[in-house]
């Protein structure tokens, strides 16, 4: 129930928005081009229907009014309706245009009040304007009687070809037109309106550089004449007009004579076509020495920007202007105050100064690490043994020699023995003789014996030094976690002559 009740309270407001928007009617009506002497008719439309409404018609003068239909009123100026039925269609004005020799264009104003709809609710003022031309008729040539001679003297066409104008009509007697330099010649035509009369000056015509006055002259056949005049202007070349402005110093451009400052050079050199000039100054100057003649007496030089110079560039400007003439001419002079060829010279050296320094500090940084370097290097090698080509061969060598010496030593020590004992007679010693050379042999073992023994207690020494080397190698190794101790800098440090 709720939800058909919000429909219903929605579709009303809509009806309603629709009837406000509804609620104001616009009147129109067409503009219209008419003959000369034409009766012709303006409608009045609404936009919205209506029933109830007042039309009133005003500023329609030269217009004659002639009737009016929708309704009733007076003279044409009002009209009011009220029918039963909505209308779109409020009324028609019937109107007869003037007799006219030119084309004349009138206004009639419409404006519409008390305008209500089918409930004789009122929807609003409106008001509209329709203009009307009214074209003149072309003139007919009068029939003249045998014994009575024309006086048309006009043409129906004018022109010249080629670049030809356009805006021809009878009643305009003079016309200008513009061709260019490379046109040096052109034909005019022209057609009478009566064929009875006579044209004089159309044909092939040369043109000067600049303005050539062609006269067309029409002449009737009672003798009436009339003149129309065409105006040529042919378009001046380069090379004419730069003449032309030589041989012509009152047709000059407005520009400045002469141009120049006092102990300062202009840069470029003046000339009255060039605009923008610079100059360098040295000095603390506030303003310039500065002489400025135009080119015409009655034109004006005013300067402006030429005082309190600054340091650096500073723009004078100089206006040339005639009043009576309307022309102007803006020279512009850029002013570099104390730039000097010192001042750079001296920017570029310190410049030159201050990379010097810059690579010098980069060489002594550079010096300061390899020296750091190297001090490190050092502390890391002190503890280094020098090695020389052939260490390791020396240790071998060495090695076996020593192994060598103690075998000699016995092979000399057995053959002593051998000699001091085993060479002696045994018969000396009797019967005993026998308990001798087992005792030898028994000494001769024993001595053997000791000697592997002190032999086999010297590589025990030598092992167990070994091994004390090595765990202290291990051991600095491990604390330092260093890779210098690999195994070649190992056997090196500790030695072989174990």
């Amino acid at each position: 129930m709720k939800s058909k009740l919000r429909i219903c309270i929605i579709i009303f407001f809509i009806i309603l928005f629709g009837y406000c928007i509804k609620s104001n009617a616009t009147i129109s009506t067409e503009s219209k081009q008419v003959n000369s002497g034409e009766q012709f008719s303006i409608t009045v439309s609404s936009d919205i229907p209506v029933v109830s409404y007042k039309i009133d018609v005003t500023g329609y003068s030269g217009l004659q009014f002639i009737t009016s239909s929708g309704g009733t009123g007076a003279g044409g100026t009002s009209i009011s309706n009220a029918t039963t039925t909505g209308n779109t269609t409020l009324a028609t004005f019937v109107f007869k245009a003037p007799d006219v020799t030119s084309d004349t264009q009138y206004s009639i104003n419409i404006s519409a009040s008390e305008m209500g709809d089918e409930q004789l609710n009122p929807v609003g003022n409106s008001s509209c304007t329709a203009t009307i031309t009214v074209k003149a008729p072309e003139a007919p040539i009068d029939p003249t009687p045998d014994n009575k001679k024309s006086s048309e003297a006009t043409l129906s066409n004018l022109g010249i070809r080629p670049n030809d104008f356009t805006g021809f009509t009878r009643n305009k007697y003079e016309y200008d037109v513009e061709v260019p330099n490379d046109v040096a010649e052109v034909e005019v035509y022209a057609i009478p309106r009566d064929s009875k009369a006579k044209v004089t000056g159309t044909g092939k015509v040369k043109l000067d550089v600049g303005e050539n006055k062609l006269n067309v002259v029409v002449t009737a056949e009672d003798g009436t004449t009339k003149t129309y005049t065409i105006n040529v202007t042919r378009v001046a070349s380069e090379d004419e007009e730069k003449t032309d402005n030589t041989e012509n110093p009152e047709e000059k451009t407005l520009a400045l004579q002469a141009l120049s400052i006092t102990n300062v050079n202009l840069s470029p050199k003046f000339d009255p076509e060039k605009y923008e000039y610079t100059v360098g100054i040295t000095d603390d100057l506030s303003s310039l020495d500065i002489e400025a003649k135009a080119n015409e007496e009655n034109a004006t030089v005013e300067i402006i920007g030429n005082e309190n110079l600054q340091q650096g560039e500073n723009t004078i400007t100089i206006l040339v202007s005639n009043s009576e003439t309307d022309e102007s001419a803006t020279y512009q002079i850029t002013v570099n105050k104390n730039v000097k060829e010192e001042v750079i010279a001296s920017t570029q050296f310190g410049t030159k100064q201050i990379i010097l320094i810059v690579a010098v500090l980069v060489l002594i940084a550079i010096i300061v690490g390899a020296i750091i370097y190297k001090i490190r290097l050092s502390r890391n090698d002190e503890d280094d043994e020098i090695e020389f080509p052939g260490a390791d061969e020396l240790d071998k060598a060495l090695a076996e020699h020593q192994e060598l010496a103690e075998d000699d030593w016995q092979n000399k020590w057995e053959d002593s023995w051998n000699d001091d004992w085993q060479n002696e007679d045994d018969s000396e010693f009797g019967e005993n003789g026998e308990q001798v050379q087992e005792d030898k042999a028994n000494v001769l073992d024993s001595y053997i014996i000791n000697k592997n023994a002190e032999r086999k207690d010297k590589n025990n020494y030598k092992e167990d030094s070994k091994k004390q080397i090595d765990n202290h190698w291990s051991k600095n190794q491990n604390d330092e976690n260093n890779d210098y101790h690999n195994s070649d800098n190992y056997s090196r440090r500790r030695g072989k002559h174990f």
